[in-house]
């Protein structure tokens, strides 16, 4: 692996505290700022319908995860 995925690989991406948009908004927000500039990322795993949409038309190939609320 290149250095450059290993450090990308091992960073937390969240949201600023009170920030209380939608999570695809954040996400969206978050993947611009820090993702693209310098990488492709070529697939994704979301959980969150809006999410999945959202990178989807980011360009990205997105699965939608099922979970069960526990």
């Amino acid at each position: 692996l290149s250095k450059q995925f290993y450090k990308l690989s091992h960073i937390l991406l969240m949201r600023e505290e009170n920030d209380f948009r939608p999570s695809a908004e954040v996400k969206a927000d978050l993947l611009d700022k820090y993702v693209l500039h310098e990488y492709k990322p070529i697939l994704s795993f979301d959980d969150d319908l809006s999410n999945s949409k959202m990178l989807l038309n980011k360009g990205f190939k997105a699965l939608q995860v099922h979970t069960k609320e526990l």
